[in-house]
């Protein structure tokens, strides 16, 4: 993962934590067709955006890769 997309993957990360307080997630499609874009760029497997429980561990797992994207290319 990029370090732009994992900057873009992390722009959503305030909507898997309202998902943890409220056990609701609501993206936009503009925000799923981006982060469909990014998984199938790196290599995740194909992710049923209507399935909740499909969406929030995809959303986790990528997560994850764009935390450790972020830290591995920071320009800091």
């Amino acid at each position: 993962m990029t370090y732009d997309e994992a900057l873009q993957v992390l722009s959503v990360k305030h909507k898997l934590d309202n998902y943890y307080a409220s056990q609701t997630l609501s993206l936009s499609p503009s925000e799923v067709g981006m982060l469909d874009n990014i998984a199938n760029a790196n290599g995740f497997a194909r992710t049923n955006w209507w399935c909740g429980s499909c969406a929030v561990s995809r959303l986790q797992e990528m997560m994850g890769a764009a935390i450790d994207a972020r830290a591995q290319f920071s320009p800091e």
